[in-house]
């Protein structure tokens, strides 16, 4: 693990947390958090027309921290800051009629099998990324917001 530069950072508040809100409408804005030890950016990017919210880590968006293991298994950085997604590789219609007939065993063996999960950098909405950070992080501390 890199050595961690030691910065100004006080705890975030629910003010804090509404003007993170506000940034998030209007493309070039920046946030910066301390989060367990992570210094995390959340710069607004502008995207197809679309603002959205990009998660830097320590100063970095790193595309190994994108792969998912066979297992499911997610890098740290991934888990603790970016949008997990799950999707399904056939539409739960045209599954079941695949498996009609099927053994209930088998249905559930398919039924894991016809998953996979898509790490995001990028937040379009501030709700679910607050949540996510309060879910998987213990110290979320303020450095500045821009």
């Amino acid at each position: 693990m890199e050595d961690k530069t030691q910065v100004e950072a006080r705890p975030i508040t629910k003010d804090d947390w509404a003007r993170i809100k506000e940034m998030m409408n209007y493309p070039h804005g920046s946030t910066s958090l301390l989060i367990d030890g992570f210094k995390v950016e959340l710069c607004q990017k502008l995207i197809k027309k679309r603002v959205v919210t990009a998660v830097y880590v320590d100063g970095y968006i790193k595309g190994e921290w994108m792969k998912v293991g066979e297992v499911g298994q997610i890098p740290e950085q991934a888990r603790r800051f970016w949008q997990i997604k799950t999707k399904k590789l056939i539409p739960e219609k045209e599954m079941k009629k695949m498996l009609r007939g099927s053994s209930k065993n088998h249905k559930e063996e398919m039924a894991s099998r016809n998953q996979y999960q898509v790490v995001n950098c990028c937040w379009s909405s501030f709700g679910p990324l607050k949540r996510h950070f309060e879910a998987n992080n213990k110290d979320i501390r303020v450095i500045s917001i821009w």
